[in-house]
């Protein structure tokens, strides 16, 4: 994944032109590994909104909706970040209802799922 090529560029120069500056996935932050996929999945025509649902914890950082309507969720952490029960439960009730739910631990693993849904 580290080594395939985006737009010309290596993934980390790929990554590095998202968030601004040069850190490995190992280094960067939960907010940055999400910022990082949001600017891909709107780079290639997907809208990433931020999710949060008052009253109700738990839920997905972001609904990401494909140029074909398609929406789905994603959980965003960094490699060394744990679930709560609470969000837990939350993607179990989502996918019971047929809802894609994906934790994402990096940015390869990010443009992955939203590759995935091109």
């Amino acid at each position: 994944m580290i080594a395939e090529k985006m737009r010309g560029l290596s993934a980390r120069h790929a990554i590095a032109s998202y968030i601004g500056n040069e850190l490995t996935t190992e280094q960067m932050t939960e907010s940055q590994i999400e910022r990082a996929v949001c600017n891909h999945a709107s780079s290639i025509g997907m809208l990433a909104y931020k999710f949060t649902s008052p009253g109700r914890r738990g839920v997905p950082d972001r609904l990401i909706i494909t140029d074909n309507g398609r929406c789905f969720f994603i959980e965003f952490k960094t490699p060394t970040g744990k679930l709560s029960p609470l969000q837990i439960n939350e993607h179990r009730i989502l996918r019971q209802r047929g809802v894609d739910v994906y934790t994402v631990y990096c940015f390869e693993q990010g443009k992955d799922v939203i590759d995935g849904h091109v």
